[in-house]
């Protein structure tokens, strides 16, 4: 095996790609000895970055030829030039699904994917090994999933995914993968759910303009309401003391102790496509369509009134599609410290945030970007 005398590490990044039907991610084996400051470039049609202790790792997948690629990597900004850089070899793998993929997550060894084929395609990381695909039980396309793992677990225990139908399907993680229950609600597909860090209930918003509850002890909806707009995303905070919602220009910040009473409202310039609430929730990074990145102060409802903290105009290109923590701040206070954005026109890039002041000029520190040349409509992170 070609990582056999190199150390494997635990993080890999996924990236899904709607227009080539592919879901890719690389195994990354690191060798101790460093070549100076050069870099080998390829032809690559996937690339994402990690940035993970005191070593950095730069990995990409050639679509046309997928063998083993070596990197020579060197010091790529003056802020990360006390690095130690390796020689890099990473494994590429890839599957080629039969549809558009519509969604990502991943939990324990596991990555699972849902499709415009109407399947949820199961993958073993660390195993490098195709589990094989579920059909949906319910009819039409899986446009959100989530996986759901127990406080102080290393595996997940449920799999929760969304269909075109309005149903949400229950599934028992790992082992046969067996369906437990699908629960019927929206009158229109799921655009987004959320469990509970409990695991005693989860949210969900649907093309109906429909927010629903529900009771996953007794697989039923518990309580519904009717938005204004219909909503794009739903996320509980890592405590679950509340949920982010987000509907075009807005974000709101829901209690679920006062019973989803408002505690703060981020009005955005333009649409609002995706988000990271910090562990801590008192802030949260959003993405907008014409690729701008804000950052907002929840501490106070006034705070986060007086618009975001900082603007980083034109961190993308295109739409910001998804924006993942890599290596979080000192007892998970702040910002991860390193952050990967993803955008629709095919760029993935690596964020540090250490020189971020609390000034409307503060930007984050772009530490790599590169073209993927496809679509991309999600990014997850496996540890």
């Amino acid at each position: 095996a070609p990582c056999s005398s190199y150390t494997l590490l635990s993080i890999r990044c996924i990236t899904a790609m709607h227009s080539m039907r592919t879901l890719r991610w690389l195994v990354c084996c690191c060798q101790s000895n460093s070549s100076g400051p050069a870099m080998d470039i390829v032809n690559t049609s996937c690339l994402a970055s990690l940035l993970i202790d005191r070593s950095f790792w730069w990995w990409a997948q050639n679509l046309a030829n997928p063998v083993v690629l070596k990197f020579h990597l060197g010091v790529l900004c003056n802020m990360l030039s006390d690095m130690l850089y390796n020689n890099t070899y990473c494994h590429v793998l890839c599957y080629l699904l039969q549809g558009p993929v519509r969604c990502l997550d991943a939990a324990g060894p596991y990555v699972v994917s849902g499709g415009q084929d109407d399947q949820l395609h199961i993958y073993d990381v660390k195993k490098n090994q195709d589990l094989g695909f579920m059909m949906n039980p319910g009819d039409g396309a899986i446009p959100c999933l989530q996986f759901y793992t127990p406080q102080g677990s290393q595996n997940p225990s449920y799999l929760f995914s969304g269909s075109d139908d309005g149903s949400i399907a229950i599934w028992k993680a790992g082992g046969g993968w067996e369906h437990l229950k699908l629960m019927r609600g929206h009158k229109g597909p799921v655009r987004s759910l959320s469990v509970h860090p409990s695991g005693r209930l989860a949210l969900s918003v649907g093309h109906d303009r429909g927010l629903r509850m529900w009771n996953l002890a007794k697989g039923r909806c518990s309580y519904t309401a009717k938005l204004d707009v219909e909503a794009d995303h739903i996320g509980f905070s890592a405590d679950g003391e509340s949920y982010a919602l987000l509907c075009d220009k807005l974000i709101t910040i829901n209690s679920v102790v006062q019973e989803g009473s408002i505690t703060a409202k981020l009005q955005h310039p333009r649409r609002a496509v995706s988000l990271l609430q910090q562990s801590d929730g008192n802030g949260l990074l959003s993405g907008l369509d014409d690729g701008r990145l804000c950052y907002w102060d929840l501490r106070a409802a006034a705070a986060a009134a007086a618009g975001p903290v900082w603007q980083q105009e034109k961190a993308h290109n295109g739409r910001i599609r998804a924006i993942m923590g890599i290596t979080q701040g000192a007892d998970n206070i702040g910002l991860p410290r390193h952050i990967a954005t993803a955008s629709s026109d095919g760029v993935v890039k690596l964020w540090d945030n250490r020189i971020l002041g609390s000034s409307s000029s503060s930007r984050l520190q772009e530490l790599a970007s590169v073209a993927t040349n496809g679509r991309i409509t999600g990014m997850v992170l496996s540890a």
